[in-house]
């Protein structure tokens, strides 16, 4: 990246989908948020900005589709991805944590 050039760094906040692993797993764990870029490699944090709502799924396989999306599917077993098409609604949250970094002139050596 050239110096000065700003770089958007996404992911999630504590309680991103907490209610859709609450269906997943027996006790689900918030996230721990991270991403940060340190500023010995020359970026330095600009702004950060926390995106929250609730994302309501309504309608037959929803659920299963917000499951194919995301990480948890590749640990969900059958009798999961199958429970999952059953359920026809879920109010669930989104958290999601934004951050802009900006390329130093001359990164920190």
């Amino acid at each position: 990246m050239r110096p000065g050039g700003v770089v958007l760094v996404g992911g999630p906040g504590e309680d991103h989908l907490f209610s859709f692993k609450e269906l997943l797993y027996a006790t689900p764990e918030r996230f721990e948020p991270s991403g940060s870029l340190p500023e010995a490699d020359g970026f330095e944090l600009i702004t950060a900005h926390r995106i929250q709502y609730k994302l309501e799924l309504r309608g037959p396989g929803q659920v299963a589709n917000l499951l194919a999306m995301t990480p948890f599917y590749w640990t969900a077993d059958q009798d999961t991805q199958t429970r999952l098409l059953a359920i026809r609604e879920l109010d669930t949250e989104i958290d999601v944590i934004v951050q802009a970094y900006r390329r130093s002139a001359s990164p920190a050596e």
